[in-house]
């Protein structure tokens, strides 16, 4: 049978277990230590390169970080698809605790005395801070609940959505499951992941075949399925997955169908003959004789007439990453040595890797004080000298400070060979003071690269608020550099504003963020992002190459 099991789980599923315990934890007032090291271990396992539940105990005991503890732990995973503790702290704690318990600036204590009020689920919490009980609670007042209130309604609004990259994962998961039923038969994921959206609340696949041959097969299956009209809901997912059917001669129309925005359908059915039955979606543009738009754009009716402008931009690709900015080593948070993280970029063929560990302010990042700077530039002096094949520069990830100060004296930023200023602190902010903050950073001469420019943490935080237009404009003038944050709970600048700055002459950089071997691979969300932005290689600072880079770490 095609019920859930085990084996159908993945390092996101099995992490997702240890970071649950570490939460309720929390909340019941346990060791420290011992939630660290739960906290750790869901931070090892989703770096992990291959499936955590295929390794034995005796490969797992080999890695850094997985002990008796942890290892006993995933071998309950997997017998029965979870472990003993998890369950008896999860019968302790009511399930909508976890829930509030992500509410920023709701410490562990504070959602223990929340839920001595009987409260267990968001919408109770929020009422509850509508009506003003919460200020009942020592350390909360009305200031605080007033911020608290958008943090709340934000992940009320989140619910029942998950990343793009945890949705690609559940839609490969189910394709592959299909697959063993109809080995032969064209499937092909549409809808949202088709067009990258950031978020996603549903997995729509297209398959050739007949919605009564689909029952057919699969009939005698415990699968949970509901059909609906002329498609199947597939509901053992965390989100539904739709399961739409298509001729061959018309699957490259219903494809476009179920992934372009109404607004560009609309608009190319005013050009095209978007209804000639085609197999492949690219044929609708082609038997038209209009250039071929891809689907990441079908958002947006404007690249219609930019193509028949012929100035259609050249969709940035994978291959076209030729170094690694942004990532950190075991010097800050990183899991990784830096002799580690260098091997994997030239093992990946990069040409260049810029290794940026936190700052000394960052503490709760291990951020750098300058003693250990130094013990780390000794370090990458030696790897110059060792990996000639790859060029290896001194970077930091600055953090900019509450003034809009960078971290470091101007002597110690003025060693790096790149600076790149993020917010990791004081993130709540009206729109004034994070954009004034953002720009007073963006003024300081050592500042090269702009990171996360709006601290979001996609389904989790919002993030503050910001005046992109302004920002780009100070960019523009202090040619600084801004991120695109690959790590698939960021993508941060948002892909929305990926064409005004480009229209100001300001570059974008698709960076990893990666504190683990596995975080490099998230480039490839970041250049998902850039495609959906209309972002060419030519326009991103990760695409050049090692001596265009090497000019342009050189000027001032």
């Amino acid at each position: 049978m095609l019920h859930a099991n085990t084996t159908h789980m993945d390092n996101r599923e099995v992490a997702a277990l240890f970071r649950e315990l570490a939460a309720l934890m929390d909340i019941m007032g346990e060791n420290p230590f011992k939630i660290r090291s739960y906290e750790q271990a869901y931070r090892n396992i989703r770096g992990m390169e291959g499936n955590v539940l295929h390794f034995d105990n005796s490969e797992l005991s080999k890695l850094p970080g997985f002990g008796k503890a942890i290892i006993g732990k995933i071998e309950e995973i997997k017998k029965k698809g979870t472990f003993d503790t998890l369950e008896r702290y999860r019968s302790q704690v009511p399930k909508g605790i976890v829930e509030i318990s992500r509410v920023s600036g709701l410490g562990a204590k504070k959602v223990k005395e929340i839920m001595k009020m009987g409260i267990t689920s968001l919408e109770e919490l929020l009422q509850a801070a509508e009506d003003g009980r919460l200020t009942s609670i020592k350390g909360i007042s009305h200031k605080s609940v007033a911020k608290f209130i958008p943090s709340i309604q934000y992940l009320i609004a989140s619910r029942g959505k998950v990343l793009f990259s945890e949705a690609e994962t559940i839609s490969q998961k189910v394709m592959k499951r299909l697959k063993t039923h109809f080995p032969s038969i064209r499937m092909e994921v549409t809808g949202p992941i088709a067009a990258f959206e950031n978020v996603i609340s549903r997995i729509e696949i297209l398959i050739e075949l007949k919605l009564e041959q689909f029952v057919t097969v699969l009939q005698e299956e415990n699968l949970k399925l509901k059909v609906e009209g002329d498609h199947i809901i597939w509901e053992e997912e965390e989100i539904p997955v739709i399961l739409h059917f298509s001729s061959a001669e018309r699957f490259g129309n219903n494809f476009f169908e179920f992934t372009a925005s109404s607004e560009f359908k609309l608009r190319l059915k005013e050009l095209a003959d978007v209804d000639a039955p085609v197999k492949n979606w690219e044929d609708i543009f082609r038997n038209n004789n209009f250039p071929v738009i891809e689907p990441e754009l079908w958002h947006d009716d404007h690249y219609i007439s930019t193509a028949i402008d012929g100035k259609l931009p050249e969709l940035i690709e994978i291959n076209d990453i030729k170094g690694l900015v942004h990532l950190h080593t075991k010097y800050s948070d990183g899991t990784v040595s830096l002799e580690g993280m260098i091997q994997a970029a030239i093992q990946r063929g990069f040409e260049y890797i810029v290794v940026t560990d936190h700052s000394q302010s960052a503490g709760y990042a291990g951020g750098l004080k300058i003693n250990r700077l130094n013990d780390q530039w000794k370090e990458i002096e030696y790897l110059r000298e060792k990996y000639t094949q790859i060029d290896i520069y001194k970077g930091i990830e600055s953090d900019i400070l509450k003034l809009g100060t960078l971290d470091y004296p101007d002597e110690i930023l003025s060693a790096f060979d790149i600076v790149i200023g993020s917010i990791h602190s004081g993130l709540d902010m009206d729109k004034s003071t994070a954009t004034d903050r953002l720009i007073r950073a963006i003024e300081h001469p050592q500042l090269r690269i702009l990171g996360h420019m709006t601290g979001r943490l996609l389904l989790r935080r919002k993030g503050y608020p910001v005046d992109h237009l302004a920002i780009i404009e100070a960019c523009a003038a202090h040619n600084v550099v801004i991120e695109i944050n690959a790590n698939p709970r960021r993508l941060d600048i948002d892909w929305r504003w990926v064409q005004e700055a480009i229209r100001q002459g300001v570059k974008l950089s698709i960076q990893p963020d990666a504190h683990s071997i596995k975080g490099i691979s998230d480039i490839y969300y970041g250049v998902k992002a850039g495609r959906k932005g209309g972002l060419s290689s030519t326009h991103n600072l990760t695409s050049l190459s090692r001596e265009d880079f090497k000019d342009w770490v050189s000027l001032t």
